[in-house]
């Protein structure tokens, strides 16, 4: 009789979650890299947020641009990655405020 390799608690909650619902492992991993390119906007984008070049303004994308520019010269890609950054940031302050509140109104329940 073949013996089962027991995975750690962690592992065999990854191997259920994919077998059992993969739609939400695509959704968690959608969440995972969009938190992670939040995080990292620094190290990603290949040129700075507000980084203009008039020369470069309105360029359809390139090799240099890989979604091109705004009327400003603006790397579009730049704009993109730390725009995740942005709702990232309101996105986790949201969701920090509503358990603040739920926190509260729970209490002040006596439930």
């Amino acid at each position: 009789v073949a013996e089962r390799k027991r995975h750690s608690w962690l592992v065999g909650f990854f191997i259920r979650l994919v077998r059992e619902k993969p739609l939400g492992t695509v959704g968690l991993v959608i969440t995972l890299l969009l938190l992670l390119i939040g995080i990292f906007a620094d190290f990603l984008a290949p040129y700075g947020m507000n980084q203009t070049s008039m020369v470069d303004a309105l360029s359809a994308p390139s090799d240099r641009f890989w979604l091109g520019t705004d009327d400003l010269g603006r790397d579009m890609l730049s704009r993109v990655i730390f725009g995740a950054r942005i709702s990232v940031i309101i996105g986790l302050a949201g969701s920090a405020l509503a358990t603040l509140f739920s926190v509260i109104i729970g209490g002040l329940s006596g439930r």
